[in-house]
């Protein structure tokens, strides 16, 4: 009953704020499947880059209406190799592994300059900061303090005691 009281003020207290409100809705819609569906099919980012779904999807059907398929292609190059004369399919060849071996090239020269590899050569004195994957309440720590002195006074003995919050 606790709990339920407790959602209850959360959700009058988000009800002032309308960009809380916002913020609340989407963030319960966005658990439910039909919510998650809609979006994939209609927002906006999808419209700009459709993803491979139901091919009796309409849309998916518009979106590949003018694409050429591999075996079209395949024809295409075919068709323009032939055409080329005797020696256009050694020369075709030759010129694909030429590229081939140019990209190798240009692969070791980027793994030798130390990207792609997670063993890169870190600057001398580089320590990494742990701290910086914990969440913020695993880097409270909290402290005591405890200071106790002679008193002149009219008691013996005083002493502050203290807890002391610290972030990491």
């Amino acid at each position: 009953m606790y709990y339920y009281a407790q959602q209850l003020n959360e959700y009058k207290e988000i009800l002032k704020y309308p960009k809380k409100t916002e913020k609340k809705v989407l963030e319960l819609l966005a658990k439910t499947k039909l919510f998650r569906d809609f979006m994939r099919k209609n927002s906006m980012l999808a419209s700009l880059f459709r993803m491979p779904g139901d091919p009796n999807d309409p849309a998916y059907v518009a979106s590949l209406a003018g694409l050429q398929t591999r075996a079209q292609v395949n024809s295409l190059i075919q068709t323009q190799i032939a055409a080329g004369g005797p020696n256009a399919q050694a020369q075709f060849q030759q010129n694909l592994q030429a590229a081939q071996s140019q990209l190798n090239e240009l692969k070791d020269k980027i793994l030798k300059a130390g990207g792609g590899s997670s063993n890169a050569e870190m600057p001398e004195g580089f320590k990494p900061n742990n701290q910086k994957t914990k969440s913020f309440l695993k880097r409270i720590e909290l402290g005591t303090n405890i200071q106790s002195q002679k008193s002149t006074g009219f008691l013996p003995l005083t002493s502050d005691i203290g807890v002391v919050p610290g972030i990491n």
